[in-house]
């Protein structure tokens, strides 16, 4: 009888401990942990700069470069010319240079900042414009009645067909070994330009009309000149 009195006084015992292990553990401020949030990579900026292959370009008149343009954006690129009397430009992007000056090419898209090409066009020089003497600055004159191979160059245009023609049919002494050179030169000599080349300066300056000028400048040339020596270009 004893022994049941003890081992139920035992187990009682037993359960209260447990009891009391149970509850205290509940109790108990345990820390929590922190689950860190999903992190999203970061968004890179979408470039909506132009990049041209080149922004600088020299052409003469009739001459013609490619710009290619490269833009991460989806959208058309376009292409304008400030002065389009200066220079020409497609919209594939090809520049056609037409006059002596400076004009921007533009290459433009939606939604992209716009990309700019300098464009010079020079006058074509097939003669130095270098000058060694000292005389007085003096008023340009046309004289139409000298050995010209075009006598009207300096006032009045002259065609394609009119060169062609006249080249052909031409026997005389040249002074450059080239007629059409020479039909240049002739432009030059009447505004006064002193030339280099020993067998050149010294036909001009056996025509009766020819004056040397110091200050010579192409910006002196006329209108009729300056599209004659453009159109005279092509055939020397």
């Amino acid at each position: 009888m004893k022994k049941m009195i003890c081992l139920l006084l035992i187990s009682v015992m037993v359960l209260g401990l447990c009891s009391c292990s149970l509850f205290d553990l509940a109790q108990l401020d345990l820390p929590k942990m922190d689950v860190p949030e999903t992190e999203q990579p970061p968004v890179e900026p979408v470039n909506k700069r132009i990049t041209l292959n080149t922004y600088e370009i020299t052409l003469f008149p009739g001459d013609t470069a490619t710009l290619l343009g490269e833009l991460e954006l989806e959208s058309t690129l376009k292409w304008k010319s400030s002065n389009e009397a200066i220079a020409l430009v497609n919209s594939n992007g090809v520049i056609t240079a037409a006059a002596p000056g400076v004009t921007n090419i533009t290459c433009y898209a939606d939604g992209a900042d716009e990309a700019i090409c300098t464009v010079t066009v020079k006058e074509k020089e097939t003669i130095p414009s270098q000058s060694t003497t000292t005389q007085p600055q003096t008023e340009t004159t046309y004289d139409d009645s000298g050995d010209f191979i075009f006598p009207h160059s300096s006032s009045a245009y002259l065609t394609e067909e009119e060169i062609s023609a006249t080249l052909s049919t031409l026997d005389r002494d040249s002074p450059t070994g080239n007629y059409a050179q020479d039909a240049i030169n002739e432009i030059y000599a009447r505004n006064g330009y002193v030339f280099q080349k020993k067998h050149t300066a010294s036909y001009y300056h056996s025509q009766p009309w020819y004056t040397p000028n110091e200050n010579f400048s192409t910006a002196h040339f006329n209108e009729y000149e300056k599209k004659n020596i453009q159109l005279l270009q092509k055939f020397s």
